[in-house]
C-alpha cells in the first residue's frame, strides 16, 4: 500500500479492506466508545516508525467509516491498546 494517512483536503480513495479493533486496555475501550465503532477502513501501512513512537512497524493507518476525521495509527502485531483483526 504505502499511502500516507492524510485524507484532509484530498479526494478519498476507495477502500476495500477493513480492520476490526479489539480493545485490550481501558484506554482502548474508551477510544472505541468515543468512535462508536470497532471496524475501521484501512487506508495505509507504514513499515517505519510513526511520529509518536520509535517502534518499527508495521503500522496501519485506520479511518472511521462514519467519521473521516477519526484517523488513528495502530501497530499490526504489538499495539498496547488494541488487538488487530486485519482481514475483516
Amino acid at each position: 500500500m504505502g499511502r500516507t494517512c492524510c485524507l484532509r483536503g484530498r479526494e478519498e480513495e476507495s477502500v476495500t479492506m477493513q480492520v476490526k479493533l479489539i480493545a485490550k486496555t481501558r484506554k482502548g475501550k474508551n477510544k472505541l466508545n468515543k468512535s462508536k465503532c470497532d471496524v475501521f477502513d484501512l487506508v495505509g501501512e507504514k513499515e517505519q516508525t510513526v511520529g509518536f513512537t520509535s517502534e518499527k512497524g508495521p503500522w496501519l493507518c485506520l479511518v472511521n467509516p462514519n467519521d473521516k476525521n477519526d484517523i488513528r495509527w495502530v501497530h499490526e502485531f504489538n499495539d498496547m491498546d488494541f488487538t488487530v483483526n486485519k482481514w475483516c
